[in-house]
């Protein structure tokens, strides 16, 4: 099973023997239900559990759901450094925003957003 931003409330969020069984998100869970319940957005809510929960946490939830349990980190810096060489460089120039630098075979990229 893989946890993504798009599954991962109906999954997790919405399930309270999944927050039982995770205590140490509790304070989490609660900013999640403040913001539903005011009609706020809770994707930051979200994303933080993506990016923070544990390996451990994950074997919990894999017991719980009899299934392995991955997730899909995201990426929310607005700013990316890169180092690359000069055959690699396409794969990058479809970013907005970047500054590069080149020291000999070396590319130095900053990405922003």
């Amino acid at each position: 099973m893989l946890l993504t931003l798009q599954n991962v409330e109906q999954l997790i969020f919405y399930d309270k023997k999944v927050q039982q069984l995770l205590p140490e998100w509790s304070v989490l869970f609660h900013k999640w239900f403040l913001a539903v319940k005011s009609g706020l957005s809770a994707k930051d809510v979200l994303i933080d559990f993506l990016n923070e929960v544990t390996s451990e946490q994950l074997a919990k939830l894999s017991s719980y759901f009899q299934s392995p349990v991955f997730v899909e980190k995201i990426d929310i810096s607005l700013v990316n450094n890169v180092t690359t060489n000069i055959d690699e460089l396409d794969k990058y120039l479809n970013d907005n925003y970047i500054s590069i630098a080149r020291e000999g075979d070396l590319i130095y990229l900053c990405r922003w957003r």
